[in-house]
C-alpha cells in the first residue's frame, strides 16, 4: 500500500476504533488481495501495527502501540508472512496460471472467492467478506471433493476477532458456479478464510 494513502491529512488506516480493526485484519493490507492475490506484497510502515496517527516523516512509527487489538493486527501480519512462505500455492505461480476466480459477482453479500494453485498442484481457496455482516451457510464453490480444512482465518481471537471458525468439513457434490463441489460455511464480517483440501 502506498504511503500516499496514510499522509496529507488522510489519517492512518486505523483512524478510529471499532470496525476499523476488523477492516485492518481483513486488509491491513494483509489479507484481501495483497497476501493471497497474485503479485508481490508491499505494505507501508505503520500499517502492520494499525498505528493511530498518520505517517510522519519527522517522527517514528508508533511502535509503542500497546492495545491488544493493535498487537492482534501485528500478530496477523506476522502469521500471514509465515503462512505465505509455507504455502507455495500463493506464490509459486504468480504469473503462470496460479489464480482462478471461484465467485466474483456476489454483490448482494459483498463477498468473493478464488483459488490459488501451486506449481506442484497445491490448492488454496480464499474467501473474503467485505461486508460488515457475518454470513452463515454461505455456499462456496470448491475445485475438488473430499475433506477441506480452514487453515487460517483473520477472525481468530488471537488477532482480536470474534473467533468464528469452520474447522474441517466435507465438500458436497453438485454443480455450483461451474464447479462440481461446494460447501456451506460461516464467513466472518470483514474477514477472510483460507481453505486447503486434505489430500
Amino acid at each position: 500500500i502506498s504511503h500516499d494513502e496514510v499522509v496529507y491529512g488522510k489519517g492512518s488506516l486505523f483512524a478510529d476504533a471499532g470496525r476499523r480493526l476488523a477492516a485492518l485484519r481483513r486488509r491491513a493490507r494483509p489479507v484481501r488481495y495483497q497476501w493471497a492475490h497474485p503479485g508481490k506484497n508491499l505494505t507501508f510502515m505503520g500499517n502492520e501495527i494499525a498505528q493511530y496517527g498518520e505517517w510522519n516523516h519527522d517522527g517514528s512509527v508508533d511502535w509503542d502501540a500497546s492495545l491488544a487489538d493493535h498487537r492482534g493486527v501485528q500478530k496477523l501480519v506476522a502469521d500471514l508472512n509465515e503462512f505465505y512462505k509455507d504455502t507455495p500455492a500463493i506464490w509459486s505461480q504468480d504469473f503462470a496460471g496460479g489464480f482462478q476466480w471461484l465467485t466474483s459477482d456476489d454483490a448482494d453479500h459483498n463477498t468473493l472467492s478464488f483459488l490459488r494453485i501451486g506449481s506442484k498442484g497445491e490448492q488454496l481457496v480464499v474467501v473474503v467478506n467485505f461486508s460488515g455482516e457475518a454470513w452463515q451457510d454461505y455456499q462456496v464453490p470448491l475445485p475438488q471433493g473430499g475433506n477441506w480444512t480452514e487453515v487460517l482465518t483473520t477472525d481468530d481471537k488471537k488477532y482480536g476477532g470474534s473467533d468464528i471458525h469452520n474447522g474441517t468439513f466435507a465438500a458436497v457434490k453438485g454443480e455450483y458456479h461451474s464447479r462440481d463441489w461446494s460447501a456451506k460455511l460461516t464467513i466472518p464480517a470483514l474477514g477472510a478464510v483460507f481453505l486447503k483440501p486434505e489430500n
